[in-house]
C-alpha cells in the first residue's frame, strides 16, 4: 500500500497527501503594499523608540568597554589587536573604533547598535515576504520588533545588532 491511499471497507481510495491537506487547511491573507510598508514602518519605529528609550537605562557591559578600549587605539593597532592577538568580530571593532575617533562613548556605541537593529526590522519583513507573502513578512517584522532577544542586543553595544543586519 503506497502512502498516499488509505484503506477502506471497498478497497484503496486515494487520500490527501500532506501537500494537499495544507492547502485546504491554509487561508491567504492578502494586505495591500501601502499597509504593508505602513506596519513594518511602525514596526520599525516602537522598536527605534523603545532602544533609545532605554539606550542609558543599563549599566556599561564589559563588551562595550572592551570594544571602546581597543577602538582607541590606531586603525592599524586595533586591527592588529582584533585579527592578530584577541579575535572577534572585525567590522564590530571597526565601529568601536569609528565611535571612540568621533568622541563618543558607550551611549554612542549603543546608538550604532539601535541604528543595525531598527535597521534590520524591514530587512526580516523583506525576507519574510518574499520566502512567504506580505501578511508572513509583516507578521515576522512584528515579532522580531517585540523579541526579547533583538531588544536586548539592540541596546547594547554589542555586535548582535550588526551581526543580525549584515546577515539579511
Amino acid at each position: 500500500m503506497s502512502a498516499t491511499t488509505a484503506p477502506t471497507t471497498s478497497g484503496l481510495t486515494p487520500s490527501p497527501g500532506p501537500v494537499e491537506s495544507h492547502a485546504r487547511v491554509h487561508r491567504s491573507v492578502e494586505i495591500g503594499a501601502r499597509a504593508y510598508r505602513a506596519g513594518v514602518v511602525l514596526c520599525a519605529v516602537a522598536a527605534g523608540a523603545f532602544l533609545l528609550l532605554r539606550r542609558e537605562a543599563w549599566p556599561p557591559h564589559e563588551d562595550e568597554a572592551l570594544a571602546l578600549a581597543i577602538g582607541s587605539d590606531s586603525l592599524g593597532g586595533m586591527l592588529g589587536t582584533v585579527l592578530g592577538e584577541r579575535g572577534g568580530a572585525p567590522l564590530h571593532f571597526l565601529v568601536a573604533w569609528t565611535v571612540a575617533h568621533l568622541d563618543g562613548g558607550i551611549g554612542a556605541l549603543r546608538l550604532a547598535s539601535a541604528v543595525f537593529a531598527v535597521a534590520s526590522v524591514p530587512l526580516v519583513a523583506a525576507l519574510a515576504s518574499r520566502l512567504a507573502e506580505r501578511a508572513v513578512g509583516l507578521l515576522a517584522a512584528a515579532l522580531a520588533a517585540a523579541s526579547w532577544v533583538f531588544l536586548f542586543h539592540g541596546v547594547y553595544g554589542r555586535m548582535y545588532s550588526l551581526f543580525l543586519v549584515t546577515s539579511l
